[in-house]
């Protein structure tokens, strides 16, 4: 399921691709192999099933797990507190990063790759383009190539790195695959539609917010998603796996939604149809509330509904705190500089 949108009033395209779950990667690693040893006993899963996708029972996929493993909702506080702590860690980084952007130290550096790239004339094509894109472009670049390399990863070593790359209820591991499963992706599919979603909402959320907010946003709002979908797999006792980056997405379109509420939004391939940004974001709280509501497990309803309402407070609410501790940061931070 995929729900495409363009942002119309910006020139600019943007899709919220809903996040593939991982199971999609599970089914087609063991669909192959069906005669592996040690698959069929370890899953539980006949051929049949396989070839007629039931999903539920990959709900069975370690049952050691379920029984010793699965964390409770009683300790929800732990994974909440590391969300607070990234969320916490994210803004006051790109406050800092953002002060750090206009000194000497920063430009020293720019200045030192520039004489390196001269005494190697075979970089310097490479150099001028990369010198044009923008920091959130380089950016983007960079996590499209570390979000490939993750992918064949993940199809090449399932077993191995489904854990970290995807969202569970579980006590171990815990906190990283919080963080990971934001650049985890299910199929080339799936990573093409989030990173071009994510590419298309670029520039105007750039423009609203900076590089360096810009950038927190993403990650806290893709932790915070990560930490909703645990809890809501916790109090379900349900074990399936998701990944992706569309809660992070979502947070972003949530708080572009807030800024531009008039701004006008249309399905993607679809014209001379469009929409207020309002209305779009009611539209999506509506379709994944739904979701949640009747148990869809198709895409993960409970990540993409904490990625939008974090978007959504953090621009009615947390901007403001963040504004309000800025200077306090920025200020600590050079008297600890000066010291050292």
């Amino acid at each position: 399921m995929m729900m495409s949108i363009r942002l119309i009033a910006n020139s600019a395209n943007s899709i919220v691709k809903c996040g593939l779950c991982s199971r999609y990667v599970l089914i087609r690693h063991f669909s192959r192999n069906p005669k592996k040893p040690g698959v069929r006993e370890k899953l539980d899963i006949s051929t049949r099933e396989l070839k007629k996708f039931k999903l539920k029972k990959l709900c069975e996929l370690d049952k050691d797990d379920v029984g010793s493993n699965v964390i409770k909702v009683t300790q929800l506080w732990k994974p909440f507190a590391f969300t607070l702590s990234v969320v916490g860690l994210s803004f006051g980084s790109a406050a800092i990063i953002e002060y750090e952007r206009l000194g000497r130290k920063l430009r020293s550096k720019s200045d030192r790759l520039r004489e390196w790239v001269r005494k190697h004339p075979s970089f310097q094509d490479t150099y001028r383009t990369w010198i044009t894109m923008t920091p959130s472009e380089r950016i983007f670049w960079c996590m499209c190539a570390f979000n490939f390399l993750v992918l064949i990863a993940l199809r090449t070593r399932t077993r191995q790195l489904m854990y970290f790359f995807t969202t569970q209820p579980l006590k171990k591991p815990l906190y990283l695959p919080m963080v990971l499963a934001i650049f985890g992706h299910a199929s080339f599919l799936h990573l093409l539609c989030n990173m071009y979603g994510l590419h298309s909402i670029l520039l105007p959320m750039r423009s609203f917010l900076g590089d360096e907010q810009m950038w927190a946003l993403f990650l806290s709002a893709g932790v915070f998603s990560s930490f909703i979908s645990v809890a809501v797999k916790a109090s379900r006792r349900t074990m399936v796996p998701s990944l992706g980056a569309s809660g992070a997405i979502l947070g972003m379109l949530g708080a572009f939604c807030i800024i531009q509420p008039e701004s006008r939004l249309g399905i993607a391939f679809v014209n001379d149809f469009s929409f207020p940004a309002k209305y779009g974001l009611i539209g999506i709280i509506l379709i994944d509330s739904l979701g949640l509501f009747m148990g869809w497990r198709f895409i993960d309803h409970a990540a993409h509904l904490g990625g939008t309402f974090f978007g959504v407070w953090y621009m009615k609410f947390g901007q403001d705190l963040l504004w309000r501790y800025r200077r306090k940061l920025t200020v600590k931070w050079r008297d600890l500089k000066r010291k050292f």
